[in-house]
């Protein structure tokens, strides 16, 4: 019955009142009433809140978004009320499912519960929104908001760490019928040498700008390229997984220590995603120690962001990035107007 089913169901007992506290949950709540190697599992809070955990392998984010943007949509369509039918369909009643389980079951479900927590506690996870601009503001400078959040991120994590960062940014293959991600990684030299100018005093506003339109051309066409089926990161990941299955030596590639610090093999220290403009927003654990996940999404005059790190972490600071890429984006369109303002 569990695996013919489409989606599972958890009524969840936990307090989720806002952004935050449903993240949270929905990335690290109760493991006894999820299923996590299902697609779609929805989560009810006893504020009456929703969330979900979702198993990307049956299909990607995008889906679930897109379906869970219907139901919102919907849900304020009718105001809350249900429009559908009154009449009662005769249903049998719920029965309790009594799993044949040994001890030596038990003592795994117990273990796994136990390394569940101690992963569980380790994760922090802030839902801040960005309330000075929103996408009407970004596309008002002739900009998409997704390269614009990437390069704040960019130059967020450069004024932070004094170092650039390996990035994983999701670009969509739905155009083809089989069509899944690519990787994008956007952390550029371009993206780079623009940040060093932003933190440059002695370089003037215009020649900043440049390097920006620089910066943000190269983002635009990796991403073209990525949604057109270009990209490398899938077809190495084919040629990996070849190796493994037909048991044939892994090439040096893959343990070599330059792809590593590239990101390769779970590697990214930013893993981002632009989770569009809908209300329906996600987030992921961070990849790797001393990185950071940060979903995205935007409205016409604010940004919601999710930022994911480890608890166990000292180098890192989930309110510390979303501070300084706040002070970033602020940087962005001031630079952004006064220059373009002027060229007029």
């Amino acid at each position: 019955m569990i695996e013919k089913s489409l989606v599972l169901f958890a009524l969840d007992d936990a307090h989720a009142p806002g952004y935050t506290e449903i993240m949270k949950e929905g990335l690290s709540g109760d493991c006894t009433n999820r299923w996590f190697d299902k697609g779609m599992c929805f989560i009810t809070y006893q504020d009456g809140t929703f969330g979900t955990n979702c198993d990307h392998n049956p299909f990607d984010a995008m889906v679930a978004v897109k379906m869970m943007y219907f139901m919102d949509l919907s849900i304020q369509r009718d105001k809350g009320q249900w429009t559908g039918s009154s009449s009662i369909r005769p249903m049998s009643k719920p029965l309790e499912l009594i799993f044949d389980l040994d001890s030596k079951l038990y003592k795994n479900i117990q273990d796994a519960i136990v390394q569940y927590k101690k992963n569980a506690s380790n994760v922090e996870c802030i839902n801040p929104t960005f309330n000075h601009f929103g996408k009407k503001c970004i596309q008002s400078l002739k900009l998409h908001p997704d390269t614009f959040i990437q390069l704040a991120l960019h130059m967020t994590y450069y004024r932070m760490y004094k170092r650039p960062a390996s990035t994983y940014e999701t670009a969509a293959t739905r155009k083809y019928y089989n069509g899944r991600t690519e990787t994008l990684r956007s952390c550029t030299m371009e993206a780079l040498e623009w940040s060093k100018a932003m933190l440059d005093s002695k370089l003037s506003k215009q020649a900043k700008y440049n390097l920006f339109k620089k910066a943000y051309e190269r983002h635009n066409f990796l991403m073209a390229e990525g949604q057109n089926g270009l990209g490398c990161d899938r077809h190495l990941l084919g040629l990996y997984i070849i190796a493994t299955e037909e048991g044939l030596p892994i090439p040096d590639l893959y343990t070599d220590k330059a792809w590593v610090k590239s990101g390769g093999g779970g590697n990214y220290i930013l893993s981002t995603s632009y989770v569009g403009s809908s209300t329906v927003g996600g987030g992921v654990a961070a990849m790797c120690k001393g990185g950071y996940g940060c979903f995205y999404r935007t409205e016409d005059h604010r940004l919601i962001f999710c930022i994911t790190a480890w608890v166990s972490d000292e180098e890192t600071s989930v309110l510390e990035l979303f501070k300084q890429l706040s002070k970033s984006m602020l940087q962005m369109r001031e630079l952004l107007e006064s220059v373009q303002s002027s060229n007029m």
